[in-house]
């Protein structure tokens, strides 16, 4: 589901904002580029194109989705492609910004996904959004994840030997 990692390292918090009616969140985009947020929202329309956004860019650091994708058509539903990228990459963070959280088409599947956190559609936010609970908590998931992200512990090069106990038992690391 998602590319292979690319040469990229960013000081920026990438994340990809799967809504069907963007002028909202990119709204939301520009407001935290003047408070100076690291945050950096790309939205897309559609759940074709954030699945091929996630394929071919491996630089962003998490996904907010909106459930209800096309008024007219029940197939478009973000909540099962949400769960598709949760047991495809189970540790990419995922957030849910919808005005149809309680609607039972879309519950049940949110409810089997692990969407960090979610969060209903508002109207307004109070300023700075950058500090509003739920931009605070996607910054602060990001920058955690971000550091982690490229951590591949079997390449670790341990020099000389090192002993520890696990239990009962001894181990050695040569």
């Amino acid at each position: 589901m998602i590319a292979p990692d690319t040469q990229n390292v960013a000081l920026e918090l990438r994340i990809l904002w799967m809504d069907d009616e963007p002028l909202a969140v990119e709204k939301y985009a520009m407001q935290l580029k003047i408070e100076g947020a690291p945050l950096v929202i790309e939205t897309v329309r559609s759940i074709g194109e954030a699945r091929e956004r996630l394929k071919k860019d491996r630089t962003f650091l998490g996904l907010v989705v909106d459930c209800r994708m096309d008024p007219h058509d029940e197939s478009q539903n973000g909540a099962e492609f949400l769960l598709e990228v949760n047991e495809s990459e189970k540790s990419f963070p995922t957030f849910v910004y919808s005005a149809f959280l309680g609607d039972p088409r879309y519950r049940r599947v949110l409810d089997e996904s692990v969407a960090i956190l979610e969060e209903r559609k508002l109207a307004s936010w109070d300023r700075p959004l950058c500090r509003s609970p739920f931009f605070a908590k996607i910054i602060s998931v990001l920058e955690q994840y971000q550091k982690v992200k490229r951590l591949f512990p079997e390449r670790i090069k341990f020099s000389g030997s090192s002993a520890f106990r696990v239990g009962k038992y001894d181990c050695w690391v040569t």
